[in-house]
């Protein structure tokens, strides 16, 4: 059940980011006058538009649905080591992004006991 107006929801946004609309515009990849439309809706059954939603989200740590809709859980539920640990695999190419992976694996299966995956022996 909606309890924010978008309205609300971008204020706090921008409250919480220290932005302003020019700023929150370029998070989203959207102009000026559609952030002005979103910062004009009282009604609390106006959203944004769900691209505009996840543009945001992946440049922050907000959750689509609650941007959309004001629903669910306003932040992702990663900590920031996951977030790092999220861009810093984003940022690699295929080869790099199979590495983490392995290495990921590696660890997880290390801590699980079988110990002799770590060194691969």
């Amino acid at each position: 059940m909606r309890t924010t107006t978008l309205n609300d929801r971008v204020t706090q946004i921008c409250a919480e980011l220290g932005i302003n609309q020019v700023q929150l515009a370029e998070l989203a990849g959207v102009t000026k006058g559609a952030v002005n439309q979103w910062f004009s809706a009282v009604r609390i059954d106006q959203s944004m538009k769900p691209a505009h939603a996840f543009a945001i989200a992946d440049k922050t740590n907000y959750e689509p649905r609650w941007l959309m809709l004001g629903e669910g859980p306003k932040n992702k539920t990663n900590n920031a080591r996951e977030n790092a640990l999220i861009e810093l695999y984003r940022a690699c190419d295929e080869r790099g992004q199979t590495t983490v992976l392995r290495a990921a694996e590696q660890e997880s299966k290390y801590l699980a006991g079988d110990q002799d995956q770590r060194t691969g022996t």
